[in-house]
Parts: structure tokens; sequence; C-alpha cells
């Protein structure tokens, strides 16, 4: 990966992301986020070992509390304090028998009218929103709960990433100062993102995306 593009190549990209449109049938998987359907910034900043915020990009609004774990990453309503977002590891890959590494995204709502709750990992009730899979360092793909792409996280570097839409042309979000979460010891990023990109699930797998390249 190297090091990484120019902050000048990623602003060329971020001035066009207001302009795209990512819309999926799905939505964005928290409520909470409803006021950035139409994109923007946000970023996931550590507030201490295994514990995170997802804040405002002037750091002025709490919108989720994130606690990262061995195999899941917990995004909690700072107000009711419930899991409202689970991601986990359900498969750890092996580049060298082609096993991909595969995650599983759970949200407390619906994907889609008349889906029922399963259990997750960890014996909650929860809604299957979406699953992601990546092999070595190449790119992750993200697919809807019926198996569609919908997108793929390109690594640009150890702390940059790029999400790409299922045309594998256009960007939809540039990822800043994220980090190997083993490493780093929590979830961290800066993502400017276009309308219908779930900004906290791209964060996620991001973070996790690089624990496996390292």
């Amino acid at each position: 990966m190297g090091c990484g593009p120019s902050k000048a190549s990623l602003d060329a990209i971020k001035v066009q992301l207001p302009q795209l449109d990512f819309t999926h049938f799905h939505g964005l998987a928290c409520d909470g986020l409803a006021e950035f359907a139409e994109g923007g910034v946000l970023k996931t900043v550590k507030k201490s070992n295994s514990e995170s915020e997802v804040q405002t990009a002037d750091g002025g609004k709490v919108l989720l509390k994130v606690k990262f774990g061995d195999s899941a990453i917990e995004y909690i309503d700072p107000a009711s304090g419930a899991v409202v977002l689970l991601v986990c590891q359900q498969q750890l890959g092996n580049f060298f028998s082609g096993q991909p590494t595969i995650w599983s995204v759970w949200a407390a709502k619906p994907a889609q009218p008349g889906q029922q709750p399963e259990h997750t990992h960890n014996g909650s009730m929860m809604f299957k929103w979406a699953t992601a899979n990546v092999l070595g360092d190449g790119p992750l793909e993200y697919l809807d709960s019926n198996g569609a792409l919908v997108c793929k996280i390109a690594l640009l570097s150890y702390k940059t990433a790029k999400v790409i839409g299922a045309d594998g042309v256009k960007v939809g979000a540039v990822l800043e100062d994220i980090a190997n979460p083993h490493v780093a010891k929590a979830i961290t990023g800066t993502i400017t993102f276009a309308k219908g990109i779930d900004p906290v699930i791209m964060v996620a797998l991001a973070n996790n995306q690089l624990s496996i390249a390292d």
C-alpha cells in the first residue's frame, strides 16, 4: 500500500461526493444517523481502550458510542444504551487456501419489510443487515441482505481507504486516519461520504480490513 495518496488527491475526490447518490433500499442502519442520509462528514474518535465515539465533524455532538472487542464491534445509542448495530467476525480467512475473512452486520431494525430477527453470535436478537468479505489485502466486498454487491472498500494506505460503488468506478466515500483496531485498541477514522453510503459500517469494516492486511 505504500505511503498512499496525497491530501490533494483525496480532497479532489471529496469535493465531488455531494453530487453523487448511492442510495440503497436498505437505507442507513442506525436511525440516529438520519440527518446524514444526504451524506456529510463524521469522525470516530478513541476515548479509551476499546471505546470510541461517533461524532459530528466539529466534535460537538456524540451520535453513537462504540465498543471494540476481539471479534465484534458494538454501536450503542448514547441515550438508551441499546446496541443498534453489531459488526462481528464470522470466519477468519486464509490467503493461501483462498478462504476469505467474513463479517456479519446486524442492526436493531429490519433491512427490508417482513424480515425476522435472528440470533447473533452473542445470543441477542437482531436483524441481519449485510455481510462483508475480503481475501488478504484485496478489496473488501460489502453485500446486502440478499447477497447483492453494494460497494467495495479499497485500502489506499495504512491510514486511508475509499469506498467504490458496485459499478467499480464511482467513489462514494473517503476514509482517513483509520487504523488496525487491534493495534489502536479502538475503532477510529474520519469519513467523508456521499448520499446513501452508511458511514459507521464503512468505518468499522475499513478498520477490520486493516487488521487483515497488516
